[in-house]
């Protein structure tokens, strides 16, 4: 997880994003690291999170 503008807007988000991976589900990648000290009441991207649920709701191949 990680914090950053929604890409609909500047208001700051949750965005679901692994270790290593070089953007987050909604495709975003960010420059620049964003203070996560005021966003423990921060709501989630709900394009991440749409991702995410289709990805825990996906069979495995």
């Amino acid at each position: 997880m990680c914090v950053g503008p929604e890409k609909t807007g500047a208001a700051l988000v949750w965005h679901v994003m692994a270790k290593q991976a070089p953007a987050t589900l909604c495709g975003q990648r960010f420059a620049e690291r964003h203070d996560a000290s005021h966003a423990e009441r921060t709501g989630h991207c709900p394009l991440c999170m749409a991702a995410f649920a289709k990805l825990m709701t996906t069979a495995p191949r």
